[in-house]
Order: C-alpha cells, then sequence, then structure tokens
C-alpha cells in the first residue's frame, strides 16, 4: 500500500522522474522545471462539469509545461498514436502557432500562425501534397479602407517558386488564432490516465465568486451580471451549460469512428481548448449583455462573437476575446413579449456563437456555426416535411465535417447548398457556390448548381441570365446537370416581359461573372466594361417605385445586389493581386451600384 502510495506520486514520462504536486481540485500539476500533463479528451471534458458519454478513439491530450508556464498542448490520436493538433503558447497563456496532421503519417500539413497578441489568424500554411513543402498560403489581412473587412488571399507555389494569387474571399470581422515558439527545455511528462476524472460532475455550475462583475461557471465561460439581470439567474445558469452540454453530446456523436483529423472531432479539442485555458485563467472567455458599442447595428442580429484577439467588446471591464455578446434588448420577461428570448434559440444562438470564438467565420471555412446550431441544438424536433428532413440531414453531415478537402471538396459542397437551400438561405448559397468555383476552373457541376440556386426566388434575373446561357453554351447537359438546370423550371421564365428589361443587362453580368470564376481569366475581365457596358437598368427610378411596378423593382434590387458583390469581390481580388487599374475600376462599379 505505502509502495502503491509512492507511485501515485512519482511519474515517469520520456525516461525522466520528477515529483509532482496536486492543485486544490485535484488535479495533478508539474512541480517546478519542465513536466507535462496527460489526460483523455474526454476526461478533460468531464473535469468541466460535461457529460460524456463513451468516445470512439478518444483522443489523448498533452500539455507540456516550462517552468510553471504552459508551453504547448498536443492532442493524440488514441488509435494511431499520433499527434493531429498541437498548440502552441507564448508566455504561458497567449496562442501563437497550431500545426495539424490531417492524414496522420506523422508530419506537419497544415500551420495556423497568429498575430503576436495571439488568437487572430494571421497566415496558413498547407501541404496538401504532404511532400514536406508548404505549395499554398492563406495570407488574413485587415483591409486597409474597412477595418471590418477581412481578406484571405490565398496563394500557391509557380513553377518558377512564387507564391502567386489564385483566391480571395472577404469575411465580415464581425462574426453575427503564428509566431515560431522556442521549446526550450526538454519536455517530460506526468502520466495519468484520469486525472479530471476525481472532479465532480456536479459542481454548481455559477459560483458565489464574482470578479468584475463575471461570475465563474464550472465549465469555464465567465457570464456577466447584465446575463442574469437580463435574462434571469436561472434562465441563463440552465440553458448556457445545457448548450455546451447537448453541444458537446452531438459532437461526440458525429465523430463517430476515426480518423480523428475530420470536424466534428477537431471541434471537439477546439472546444475544450478554449473551456479549460478559461477556467486556467489564460484567456478567459465572458458572455455579456450589456454592448453599448457606439454605432454598432444590432438590427437583424441577436448576437455576434469574437475570432481573434482585436475583437474586443468595450464594456466596463473590457471583455477581449473570447466572447459572446448577446443583443442588449433581450431579455425573459414574460411582459415583453416582442423582446423575450425562447430558452431553446438562446441554447442555439450560444453554440453558433461559440464556433466563432473558435475562429470560424462564414464563408471562410466549412459552415460549422449554421449547420451545428442546425443538427446538435434541433435533434429532437419533429420534421413532418421532406424538405425540413433533407436540411436537417444535410446540416449533420456539415457538421460531422469528415471532408477530405474541407470546403473545397465537393461533397461538402453539395451538402452545404442542400442545408442553405432547403432553409432559403439563396444569398449564402451563392456566395459559397462561388467561393468553391474560385479553386475549381471551369467547374461544371458547381456551375449548374449555382443556376438551380439562384432560379430559386422568381425575381432573379441573374439566375435566369445564367439557365440561358448553359443552355446555349452546353445543349445537351449530362443527367445530373440537366436535373439541376430544370428544377425551377427557369427557361419557361424568360417570356415574361418584366424580366425581359433586365435581362440585357443580367447576361453581361453573366458573362462577367462566367470569365472570372469559371473560366478564372481575371486579366480578361476589365475589358469587358466597354462603353457599351450599361447598367442604366440598375438605376432606381420614379417609374419603378409605383406600387404596380413592384415586381420589376424587386427584379431590379435582386439584380442591382448580385452585381454590387460582384463588383466588391471583383475590387478585393484587384487590390491583392496590386492591379491598381482594375482595382479603381471595381472600385468606381461598387460605387455605382451601392
Amino acid at each position: 500500500m505505502f509502495l502503491l502510495l509512492i507511485c501515485a506520486l512519482i511519474f515517469v514520462c520520456a525516461n525522466q522522474t520528477y515529483a509532482s504536486d496536486v492543485d486544490n481540485a485535484g488535479k495533478v500539476m508539474p512541480t517546478a522545471g519542465s513536466g507535462c500533463q496527460e489526460e483523455t479528451l474526454s476526461s478533460s471534458l468531464k473535469g468541466l462539469g460535461l457529460e460524456v458519454k463513451k468516445m470512439v478513439g478518444d483522443a489523448k491530450i498533452k500539455r507540456n509545461y516550462v517552468g510553471n508556464k504552459l508551453e504547448s498542448v498536443f492532442y493524440n490520436s488514441s488509435v494511431e498514436g499520433i499527434f493531429f493538433r498541437k498548440i502552441f503558447y507564448e508566455d504561458g497563456k497567449i496562442v501563437t502557432r497550431e500545426e495539424e496532421d490531417r492524414n496522420l503519417d506523422g508530419k506537419t500539413d497544415k500551420i495556423i500562425r497568429y498575430f503576436p497578441a495571439g488568437r487572430l489568424i494571421k497566415k496558413v500554411e498547407y501541404d496538401d501534397d504532404h511532400d514536406g513543402k508548404f505549395e499554398m498560403i492563406e495570407e488574413h489581412t485587415i483591409l486597409p479602407d474597412n477595418p471590418n473587412i477581412i481578406l484571405i488571399v490565398t496563394k500557391k507555389l509557380d513553377v518558377a517558386g512564387n507564391y502567386a494569387v489564385i483566391k480571395v474571399i472577404s469575411v465580415d470581422k464581425d462574426q453575427k488564432s503564428d509566431v515560431s515558439s522556442s521549446r526550450g527545455s526538454e519536455v517530460m511528462c506526468v502520466t495519468s490516465e484520469s486525472i479530471i476524472n476525481r472532479l465532480s460532475l456536479n459542481a454548481t455550475d455559477v459560483t458565489s465568486n464574482i470578479t468584475d462583475g463575471f461570475y465563474k461557471t464550472s465549465y469555464g465561460y465567465n457570464i456577466h451580471q447584465s446575463c442574469l439581470d437580463k435574462l434571469g439567474e436561472s434562465f441563463v445558469k440552465t440553458n448556457v451549460k445545457l448548450a455546451f452540454q447537448e453541444g458537446v453530446s452531438c459532437l461526440v456523436e458525429l465523430a463517430g469512428t476515426p480518423p480523428p483529423t475530420k470536424g466534428a472531432s477537431v471541434n471537439l479539442t477546439k472546444l475544450e481548448n478554449i473551456l479549460t485555458d478559461s477556467k486556467a485563467g489564460r484567456a478567459p472567455a465572458k458572455l455579456i449583455c450589456n454592448e453599448t458599442k457606439t454605432g454598432y447595428d444590432w438590427s437583424g442580429t441577436v448576437a455576434h462573437a469574437s475570432t481573434g484577439t482585436r475583437d474586443v467588446i468595450a464594456t466596463t471591464p473590457a471583455a477581449e476575446h473570447p466572447n459572446i455578446s448577446i443583443n442588449p434588448r433581450y431579455n425573459n420577461s414574460d411582459t415583453d413579449n416582442k423582446n423575450k428570448i425562447d430558452a431553446k434559440y438562446f441554447r442555439r444562438t450560444i453554440f453558433h456563437e461559440f464556433f466563432h470564438n473558435m475562429s470560424y467565420r462564414h464563408g471562410s471555412d466549412v459552415e460549422y456555426a449554421y449547420a451545428c446550431e442546425e443538427c446538435c441544438m434541433e435533434k429532437n424536433t419533429q420534421r413532418d416535411y421532406n424538405y425540413q428532413r433533407r436540411r436537417y440531414a444535410s446540416s449533420c453531415r456539415v457538421c460531422a465535417g469528415k471532408y477530405t478537402d474541407g470546403m473545397n471538396d465537393l461533397e461538402y459542397l453539395k451538402d452545404v447548398s442542400m442545408f442553405l437551400y432547403e432553409d432559403s438561405d439563396y444569398k449564402r448559397a451563392h456566395l459559397y457556390i462561388t467561393n468553391y468555383k474560385k479553386s475549381h476552373k471551369k467547374d461544371r457541376y458547381s456551375t449548374f448548381l449555382l443556376a438551380k440556386n439562384d432560379t430559386s426566388k422568381k425575381d432573379n434575373v441573374f439566375g435566369l441570365a445564367l439557365a440561358k446561357h448553359l443552355k446555349d453554351i452546353i445543349p445537351t447537359p449530362n443527367q445530373e446537370e440537366s436535373a439541376l438546370l430544370n428544377e425551377n423550371n427557369p427557361l419557361s421564365r424568360l417570356s415574361d416581359s418584366d424580366v425581359a428589361t433586365y435581362l440585357p443587362t443580367a447576361e453581361k453580368l453573366v458573362k462577367v461573372y462566367m470569365t472570372a470564376y469559371h473560366e478564372q481569366n481575371y486579366d480578361s475581365v476589365p475589358a469587358l466594361f466597354t462603353p457599351n457596358f450599361d447598367l442604366s437598368a440598375l438605376v432606381d427610378t420614379t417609374s419603378d417605385r409605383l406600387a404596380d411596378n413592384e415586381k420589376k423593382r424587386e427584379m431590379r434590387n435582386e439584380l442591382k445586389a448580385a452585381a454590387h458583390e460582384m463588383f466588391t469581390d471583383l475590387w478585393f481580388y484587384y487590390i491583392a493581386s496590386n492591379n491598381s487599374s482594375a482595382k479603381n475600376l471595381f472600385y468606381q462599379l461598387y460605387l455605382k451600384t451601392q
């Protein structure tokens, strides 16, 4: 018995031994000098007070310390025994770099580098052919003229060994993590199979301790007093915890069998890392309900969340990343139904926004936020119609994220477009299909898919013009293409007299679109704007505003919005590619179609 007690306090790793201490929570911590702490992903989540069913391929976590400062966190595949995700820290708390091994060959093939303040992506490097060379990079820059826009510029090595721009994506900085880290001394390791399991799973969700107006929870997210005051303490305590609990249970189920490098499995490690860092005080995560940022437009917005360190909410004290801000007008009062927030919707919102805390932005990566919100928070909802069943099934495939090539994977395109189509989110689907096309030159399937999506709305003349164009250039499409083209019967609507008013302009815009995104011949796009490229049909007129011309007005507005989105995107592309004349041209077109 005495020998067992001694063994419980002395652990061996990397052929070195040292004594360890136990902190006041019962967790084994390294003493002075370098060391590490090991546990499983499920035990760590349980230590946060989140119930976890048996996980298939439960990842092992190794936290490496230099002195008493956290130096890195490694996630190890329990099946292959290979570290598939590594996170590096500076000064024990600032994340500077992440590395991934996506094909589990023991070599890093993806590096995420953060700005010096940490948790704001600066550059992502990819070795997609796994030859040891990073042939593709993504540079994340804030647009100088508009600090609310982030440009993600993808560059690929050309035959001359230079990185050339191949794709530009713009994302909103407001979502409604590098610098090399020196390892220093050799890392040792304390081994404990179930360190966190000794912690109580029934800990009070919100403790009695309050610091600077924030209550600390057992699972790591700190809740501001304003949320308890506006929404009610019981409501907040119950539903924030439930959002994380339901989310974790869902991701565990979706992760299923190995490999652990896909979607839901990786997102479990991201969730665990953010909550663990928050609970340890390295980067406290905060939920607030009293944001009064001057000039912030809350219309149509339930909440927004940070995706990096520059997303600071100016409360007192400031809520730094990671944070979630709930629209301050919401409450849980029975006398104010207009501003009352439903419990399930609140949980959906919390889980959605937490994906932004993981640094995911709409349109720049797999659409986990919307898809996992739907899949995980609506699991027990009755679905009476086929479109509801298709939407839910596709949302769960996206949330599982078992794609070989992320957002550039054809199966992902099919799943996300189905999910958005059945949710009637045609504008977002248009954006994601276009972003896919930027990486797939002359891809026919995505073009026919766009035609299906854009002809779903009867007022979308751009979609009708695209359908007509495809019929003209591909008179005998294959069976799959034909089904996409004819689903909304667009060709029969071309004879509509109101459509005829805007069709010539729409056809010109389709030519620009196809040249830029289908042919990827960006050099030829500016030449399309000859003096006879007439956009006068997009200008608002007195007759457009008459009640009996509502249909035409909607067509004009829809076409103008499509033109504006495309001109804005092309303006950003030419900024990134340093084409000053084209940049100026599309800036003027951007202004003209505002």
